[in-house]
């Protein structure tokens, strides 16, 4: 799982969790992201968001690993869900 949201009291914390790759964004991480971003808007007793990473690294940004190995097969599917990352933050 990529990722592990803890609500306590007022406060959401989203904690990026593949601190192997230093939590960089692959498809899985942006679609939960968006999910948990998009769920958490909702709760009206939110007052909080953070967004943190496991590990020594917050995010390092694109799974550039994760691109080489999938790009041949998905280049659209993977190329949209980076691109609209950004997006899903505001």
């Amino acid at each position: 799982m990529p990722l592990v949201v803890e609500i306590k009291k007022q406060v959401a914390c989203i904690y990026f969790s593949r601190s192997s790759s230093d939590n960089g964004i692959d498809t899985n991480l942006a679609e939960e992201l968006r999910g948990a971003i998009d769920c958490l808007e909702h709760n009206d007793e939110i007052r909080v968001l953070i967004i943190t990473g496991s590990g020594s690294s917050f995010c390092a940004g694109t799974d550039f690993s994760f691109l080489k190995r999938n790009i041949r097969d998905h280049p659209t599917l993977i190329m949209v869900n980076l691109w609209l990352l950004p997006f899903t933050l505001r």
